[in-house]
């Protein structure tokens, strides 16, 4: 299930890592975010009424700037 989440994100996290490949390399950039997404899947709660997409892409963008 989790492999499937991030094969079907992988342009979202390279449209959100691309902006960061002149200063990091990109596979670990990818790898960072790998983590945010997989962070936000385990942390997903549907009924707090936040859809997953949103709550991923914050992540996504908080663990590639680290």
């Amino acid at each position: 299930m989790l492999n499937q989440i991030i094969e079907e994100n992988k342009n979202l996290i390279y449209s959100i890592i691309k902006k960061y490949t002149y200063y990091y390399d990109k596979e670990d950039l990818f790898q960072t975010a790998t983590i945010g997404l997989i962070k936000a899947y385990n942390n997903y709660d549907s009924s707090k009424n936040t859809k997953f997409p949103n709550l991923m892409s914050l992540l996504l963008l908080i663990y590639s700037n680290t």
